[in-house]
């Protein structure tokens, strides 16, 4: 999580699990976002459980999309789109599982928008869902899950494969998370990347790469799983990343990738 000294402070802590402390001397840290952020999609889809765990990325059933904003306090923001409804329809908008938060009308083309506030526990997991008075079959929307993180901090997951750009890997299982990352980066590209493993394979080396470039280094896990490193690149300032860690050999089921980092700037 990242740390805040109090009003006046001049040095700003980031903290792992596994004991990683970054301390950056500054008045005022560019870096250090105090807003979590985060998106996801409406999905054409009449069911789902409290977390919407079989709601997928679909674009032939995407209807519109929901950005949040949330506080660390949790003072959170929901900014809703919909791209595909209904023409001239009131859709009732729900966080999943807890209660309306409001009505999104469309207009003749099925486009509507809305923006609620809400307080919601900081830093997890949120659902939605969508659908006019009465709930017809065929005219429900769900969300897809929306986790929450910190610009240049975020997950890294048990999961064997994805592409160059980790284009399928997210933080919205809870049960896959197995560690996390976080990249600063200075004006001229110097990047670093601390990351702590915590769920690994014990006694256990992995191998950390930069994906689809190159390896930049690896962990040693103790005899509870937990390992951690600092790892310094050369990557073009703005640039999204992504990581794989696995041990030598790449046995499946023991493979890690980082959700997209956006590296914080570094001061």
């Amino acid at each position: 999580m990242i740390q805040h000294m109090g009003k006046g402070a001049r040095r700003t802590c980031v903290c792992f699990v596994s004991s990683i402390m970054i301390c950056l001397g500054s008045a005022s840290p560019a870096w250090a976002q105090d807003d979590l952020e985060g998106s996801g999609d409406l999905i054409r889809q009449d069911f789902s459980d409290c977390g919407n765990s079989n709601v997928p990325a679909d674009p032939t059933r995407d209807g519109g999309n929901i950005s949040i904003t949330q506080t660390p306090a949790g003072a959170t923001t929901a900014t809703v789109e919909v791209t595909r409804g209904t023409p001239n329809t009131t859709y009732d908008f729900y966080w999943k599982c807890q209660r309306q938060l409001g009505s999104i009308r469309t207009d003749g083309n099925g486009f509507g928008q809305g923006h609620f506030e809400f307080q919601a526990p900081p830093n997890q997991i949120l659902t939605f869902d969508m659908y006019p008075d009465g709930a017809p079959a065929g005219n429900k929307f769900q969300s897809t899950p929306i986790p929450l993180n910190y610009e240049g901090f975020g997950p890294l997951i048990r999961q064997d494969f994805s592409d160059c750009g980790n284009s399928n890997v997210s933080g919205a299982d809870p049960s896959r998370i197995g560690g996390n990352a976080i990249a600063l980066q200075t004006a001229a590209g110097a990047t670093t990347v601390n990351m702590s493993l915590l769920a690994g394979t014990p006694n256990t080396s992995y191998n950390v790469y930069w994906k689809c470039h190159n390896q930049i280094g690896t962990i040693r896990t103790g005899a509870d799983g937990t390992g951690s490193g600092s790892f310094s690149l050369q990557t073009t300032p703005g640039t999204v990343l992504t990581f794989d860690i696995y041990p030598t050999g790449a046995p499946a089921g023991n493979k890690f990738q980082s959700v997209r980092l956006l590296p914080a700037p570094a001061h």
